[in-house]
This record gives structure tokens, C-alpha cells and sequence, in this order.
């Protein structure tokens, strides 16, 4: 028989050994799997190609990735394309599968990657199922957010040209037919902040709405100075770190709205799956309904509210109301979108991806979404 190529994968193969892992609850062997993925990505970039039906497909060349820090109070372009209606979509769908059909209508995106503060990939050498593992697994990401950047408190970082060459966990981890460029943001959340609880349900103190809130206007302002049009945004901090999600998005819409981003951006899209991280005590509802309903279908248009603040308008009321944010946006049915549709997601899997990291990562079988 013909020796093996080390650069070919059978997601089939691999899915029925995950499968049977996810079955049986056994964390090392979860963790195994993940880690066998993460192995042969290490080995394809480093060897820049990988084979898919006896063919080798090149990934991009590592010069054209460029990492770039922006440090939180970095202010957006004053030299800015002309402001349109920001479309606002919140899906049940993966982040890179959502950016990949965002370029493929002609637009610029850039993804929010849910980072480790202390170092590039948090946890993927060791099989972890967070969102930023997730992304390396599938990516050459891990060549280009340089490790001399870390911690990343009070910063954002932007990488440009990272190369997506593999499908899903739901679907194996499938080589793909071609290329992906794509563009990431790194952020890091506060981890387990201090929470007020409320008669609107748990809210963040307000030196904690203003962490997060800076980071998010860092985050926008990188985006805007990197050209991109789109964003493919989630539920920033809402899983182990355990943010209520019903005041980060409050938070990110108050952003949107504002001075400085209010039609900036032609789509905003958030993917969040709910995984074994929902329906705790920080977020009962889990982290798909809360942003779905504040955020979904919402259209805003260029120009701010006559109330708003120059900077960027207040914060929303941390630990109580929101009473302060702009007034909300227009709302319009999908069929009012005359720019080129997002098809719908698929049907959400149970190999789903845990989209926050743990400090320090479990050891039990919980830090698995696999059910």
C-alpha cells in the first residue's frame, strides 16, 4: 500500500472517534481528539500545504499576515468612508462559517476572537473546546498572534491574511477545497467580574461596564482602521468568564449606536451557540436569546440621536437599567435587505464549541460540550 501523507485527513473517521469520546464522557479522550487536530495543523503550517484528494493546497504565505496592538482608548479614523444603515443579525451559526459567507458577498470582515489574556490559543495545545482553540484548530492563526504580545489586558489585537483551511468540529474538521483569508481581533474579557443582582437580573458594576465598554470601542475602532465593513461579533464573556449577557449586549448596542460607530459598519453579525457554559446563574436564559432579542433585525441608521454625548454617549446604567442608552434603532424584516442575503445556518450540532475560556482550565469532563 502507499505510505500515508500525514497532510490528509478523514473527517469521518475523526467524528466517529469524537463521537464516541463525547459518548462516553471521558475527558482525556475528548481532549485527544481535539489534540490529534491540533497536531496535524501544527504540521501543515509548517510544511504550508496540506492534501485534500491527492491534491496539495497551499496556504497563504506567512509575510502576508501582519499583527497590529492597539491599546484600549485607541480613537477611530477621523478620515472614514461615507456612514450607511448598519444591518445587525444575531445567528446560531459558527463564526467562521458566518465570516466566510460574508466575504464570499463581497464584504471586508473581521472576527472577534474571545481571547486567552495570557497567551495566543489559551488552551488548544492541550485540546481545550473554547472558541479561540477552536479557531487555531482550523487555522494558521497560531503563526501570527505573537506570543511577545501577551498578556493582552486593556489591548486588542489585529491580524490580517490568517489562513482558514478547515471546516467545523461539527463536520470533522474537513480540509477545505480552498483557502480562506481571513482577518482576526483579539479580545480578552474580564474574567468572573463582580455582578449586582437586580430586578432586571444580574448587572456588571460600572467600573466593569467601562472595561468592557472600552474594549468593545477598541475593538470597533481597530476594525474601522483596518477597513473592515463587517463584523462577526459573540457573546464576549458570557460563558465561563461569566458575564450576564443581557448587559453585554446592551453594552455592545450602546457602542454601535454611538457618536463614532453609528453606520460605520454595513453588517454586524453575532454567532453564539449555547453551550454547557448557558443557563447558569449569570446567564438563566443562556447567551442566544438575550442578544437575539435586543439585537436581531435591528437596522441603525447613520447619525447620532440628538441626546448623545460627543465621546460616544453614556454607558448603559451598570447595575440597573439602561435607562441611558440611545433610543433603539429601527427594526425591519429580512425581505427589507436589498444587500446580498447571509444564508441561514444549519441546524445547530451537539458538537458544539464552548465559546469562553476557563481560569484555569477544568479538568472534569465539563469543560467538554459534547451533549
Amino acid at each position: 500500500p502507499p505510505p500515508h501523507d500525514p497532510m490528509t485527513h478523514d473527517p469521518d473517521v475523526w467524528l466517529d472517534g469524537f463521537h464516541w469520546a463525547c459518548g462516553s464522557g471521558r475527558t482525556r479522550a475528548i481532549r485527544g481528539s481535539r489534540i490529534t487536530i491540533m497536531e496535524q495543523t501544527k504540521r501543515i503550517c509548517a510544511a504550508g500545504h496540506y492534501t485534500l484528494h491527492g491534491s496539495a493546497i497551499r496556504l497563504g504565505a506567512p509575510s502576508r499576515s501582519v499583527s497590529e496592538q492597539f491599546p484600549f482608548g485607541t480613537a477611530p479614523p477621523t478620515a472614514a468612508r461615507p456612514r450607511v444603515t448598519t444591518r445587525v443579525e444575531v445567528r446560531e451559526q459558527d463564526c467562521l462559517e458566518v465570516a466566510q459567507e460574508l466575504a464570499e458577498v463581497g464584504l471586508s470582515p473581521v472576527v472577534l476572537n474571545m481571547a486567552s489574556p495570557h497567551s495566543p490559543g489559551g488552551g488548544w495545545e492541550s485540546g481545550a473546546g473554547a472558541q479561540e482553540e477552536n479557531l487555531f484548530r482550523r487555522t494558521d492563526y497560531c503563526l501570527h498572534l505573537p506570543r511577545g504580545y501577551y498578556p493582552i489586558w486593556h489591548q486588542v489585537v489585529h491580524t490580517s491574511n490568517v489562513s482558514i483551511f478547515r471546516s467545523s468540529e461539527a463536520t470533522g474538521y474537513a480540509y477545505l477545497p480552498e483557502v480562506c483569508p481571513m482577518s482576526f481581533i483579539a479580545l480578552a474579557a474580564e474574567s468572573h467580574p463582580p455582578l449586582v443582582e437586580t430586578h432586571e437580573g444580574l448587572r456588571l458594576t460600572e467600573p466593569s461596564v467601562a472595561i468592557l465598554k472600552e474594549g468593545i470601542r477598541t475593538l470597533f475602532a481597530a476594525a474601522q482602521s483596518k477597513r473592515h465593513n463587517a463584523l462577526v461579533l459573540s457573546a464576549l464573556g458570557c460563558g465561563a468568564f461569566c458575564n450576564p449577557p443581557d448587559h453585554v449586549a446592551e453594552v455592545f448596542l450602546d457602542v454601535l449606536q454611538s457618536a463614532d460607530f453609528r453606520g460605520v459598519f454595513d453588517r454586524v453579525v453575532f454567532a453564539i451557540f449555547d453551550d454547557h457554559n448557558a443557563r447558569r446563574a449569570h446567564n438563566p436564559r443562556g447567551n442566544f436569546q438575550p442578544f437575539r432579542s435586543l439585537l436581531h433585525g435591528l437596522a441603525i441608521a447613520p447619525g447620532a440621536p440628538a441626546d448623545e454625548e460627543a465621546d460616544g454617549g453614556p454607558a448603559p446604567g451598570a447595575a440597573h437599567g439602561g435607562q441611558d442608552a440611545a433610543p433603539a434603532p429601527a427594526r425591519e424584516a429580512a425581505d427589507t435587505d436589498h444587500s446580498p442575503p447571509i444564508p441561514p445556518g444549519p441546524t445547530p450540532s451537539i458538537f458544539r464549541t464552548d465559546f469562553s475560556h476557563s481560569e484555569p482550565l477544568p479538568s472534569s469532563s465539563t469543560d467538554m460540550d459534547c451533549t
